[in-house]
Parts: structure tokens; C-alpha cells; sequence
């Protein structure tokens, strides 16, 4: 049994909890109805042994090659194989202002990734709000070496789903008819 160094993020209804230790890969660990801070300190880490490993932003090489990848990349010398590891991260509180004007706060969380060969950093943002049941994410990746590399891949980080009956609600639409209200179940 191994337990994570964990790190929540919160909205008014909802956690996101994950592993951030630094030397290792980041890992998913929950997202789902908000927890206890004892609910927290019982949550295990996802391992190899019981299949259930889920990697934040695996990216393609040194341990990933079968599944699916958010980063694969041509390094200048050709080589194909990069591994993130957890160099830091900061989570910290922040102030804005929301669409309508009102000031709101949340918080900002970034870690930083970088190859032990390469000269490849990756930053990780999430950005959870005090008032709505919203995180967004996005990525930064940086070229550290001297010459041009190839982005093959480049995904925002993974965030598993739980199986069941999971939904996806999303808008679409075309000239005079935007933002049309669509919902459908998300099957695998």
C-alpha cells in the first residue's frame, strides 16, 4: 500500500486530488463529490501491481510506449524518448474577476515537469474557482535544447473518468443558432 503526497483542489461541490511528489511521475488519484480532509488522508495511490496506475501526463519513452501519451516529441538528435518528472510545484490563491464583474478567487496550481536527459520542461496549470464547479487546465511546454524538436503529441493532462453512468454536456451549434445545449452519455 502507497500512500501519495497529495494535493487538493477544490470547488464548492467537487475535489480533484492528486500525487505530486517530486522526483517521480505525476498521478491522478480522485475527482469526484468534495472530501473530508480525513477522506483525503485515506485516499491510496493508484500502483502497477493492482492495474490501476493512472498517470497525469504520461509522456512517450522511458516508461510509456503502449498506451496512450500526452507528450511524444523528435528530440534534435532523434531520439524519441522523454520522461516528466515532478521537479516542483506551487499552489497558491489568486483574485480575478468573473464575467459579470465580481471580484472571485481560487486557486492556481502548477507543477513543473522536466526530462533528466533532455532540456524539456513542462508546466501543468489548474485552476479551480471558490464559486463555480470549474477547473480548467492547460499545458506550457519549453524547448531547452539548441536545436529544433518535434511535437508529435501534445495533449492537456489526462483526467481518467470513472466508469457508469457518466455523461458528457457540451454546446455546439452554427450561425444564428449557438450554443445549443447538447448532453450524451459517454460510453468506452
Amino acid at each position: 500500500m502507497t500512500f501519495a503526497e497529495k494535493l487538493e483542489l477544490r470547488t464548492p461541490s467537487n475535489s480533484l486530488v492528486l500525487d505530486v511528489n517530486k522526483g517521480q511521475e505525476p498521478q491522478f488519484i480522485y475527482f469526484g463529490p468534495a472530501l473530508k480532509s480525513q477522506d483525503i488522508a485515506h485516499l491510496q495511490k493508484a500502483n502497477d501491481a493492482n492495474w490501476s496506475r493512472s498517470d497525469l501526463y504520461p509522456a512517450y519513452g522511458a516508461t510509456h510506449t503502449q498506451s496512450e501519451v500526452c507528450l511524444a516529441m523528435r528530440h534534435a538528435d532523434g531520439n524519441l524518448s522523454t520522461q516528466l518528472l515532478i521537479s516542483d510545484y506551487k499552489l497558491q490563491t489568486f483574485k480575478d474577476k468573473a464575467p459579470n464583474g465580481a471580484e472571485r478567487t481560487g486557486e492556481l496550481l502548477t507543477i513543473t515537469l522536466t526530462d533528466n536527459i533532455y532540456p524539456t520542461t513542462v508546466h501543468l496549470y489548474y485552476q479551480s474557482y471558490d464559486d463555480v464547479d470549474m477547473i480548467e487546465s492547460w499545458t506550457d511546454i519549453t524547448n531547452g535544447e539548441k536545436k529544433t524538436v518535434t511535437l508529435t503529441q501534445f495533449y492537456n493532462p489526462l483526467l481518467p473518468i470513472r466508469r457508469g453512468n457518466v455523461w458528457c454536456t457540451h454546446f455546439h451549434g452554427s450561425w444564428a443558432s449557438e450554443a445549443q445545449l447538447f448532453e450524451e452519455p459517454l460510453n468506452n
